[in-house]
């Protein structure tokens, strides 16, 4: 295509990517470092919520864009097309494809199993407190934005090793691929991967006491992926069950009740 687009040699910053190794370690690196760069910018700020989905979203129709318009290097619409070999292997042939099959697998697994242990870790607890309540951890003397940047620079590492992998089974790459559309596609199969995990159970428990005139209400809600709890009965995650007003002195709901009291 370049020479469809009047370019009679390959231009230098693709020269590197003959070299397998090289093209790896740069489908890694480069997303890493320019997601790391985009989330300091954006999260030393504080942009959250439906902010950053728009920023997020502007940025990758304006890379989109980009791409298209150089089309002497990048074929435009096209994308990069005919991959045919992959270090000295030929992706046509079957034995060829059985081996990606299984390198896909084995990365799915570990991939997995070393975003479990980050979870498991202080750093991910820390995450899971900031998806919770960013405010609570902030007042307790964690700064939100250094694991915020770490999560989305490790989430761009992700992307890039998925993106090999893709190109290599489908042997073709476009724009297309990277639009608008795929990322909001994304978002919907990581919702329903939420609502599955509130249907197969959740992760915890919470009770909740509230005063309510002459007796105490328990509100037990099922907490699913950083959603917030509900304090009363009625949604189909939580149940309320009413009980007789427990003896002076031994309840906790009681204590609080008094405490509010004498503050009013």
């Amino acid at each position: 295509f370049m020479q469809w687009n009047g370019l009679t040699s390959l231009p230098w910053w693709w020269v590197p990517f003959k070299s397998g190794a090289f093209a790896l370690l740069a489908a890694m690196i480069v997303p890493t470092a320019v997601g790391a760069g985009l989330a300091w910018l954006m999260f030393r700020r504080r942009v959250g919520g439906v902010y950053f989905a728009i920023i997020t979203q502007a940025l990758v129709l304006a890379a989109t864009t980009f791409i298209v318009s150089q089309q002497p290097y990048t074929d435009g619409f096209n994308g990069l097309t005919d991959f045919t070999t992959a270090f000295g292997f030929s992706l046509l042939d079957q034995s060829t494809q059985t081996g990606l099959y299984f390198v896909i697998v084995i990365t799915l697994v570990v991939t997995f199993v070393a975003t479990r242990w980050l979870l498991g870790a202080q750093f991910g607890k820390v995450l899971r407190a900031i998806r919770d309540g960013e405010n609570r951890v902030r007042f307790l003397g964690y700064d939100p934005s250094p694991f915020k940047v770490v999560a989305f620079a490790i989430g761009a590492l992700l992307a890039g090793i998925a993106g090999v992998l893709f190109t290599l089974d489908i042997g073709v790459i476009s724009p297309a691929m990277m639009g608008v559309m795929p990322s909001i596609e994304m978002v919907v199969w990581a919702r329903a991967t939420t609502v599955m995990t509130l249907l197969l159970g959740g992760d915890g428990l919470v009770a909740v006491c509230r005063r309510r005139g002459r007796g105490q209400r328990i509100a037990v809600s099922a907490r699913v992926a950083g959603e917030t709890p509900t304090t009363g009965g009625g949604g189909p995650a939580s149940r309320s069950v009413r009980r007789r007003r427990p003896a002076r002195g031994r309840s906790e709901c009681r204590r609080r009740g008094r405490t509010d009291r004498r503050r009013w």
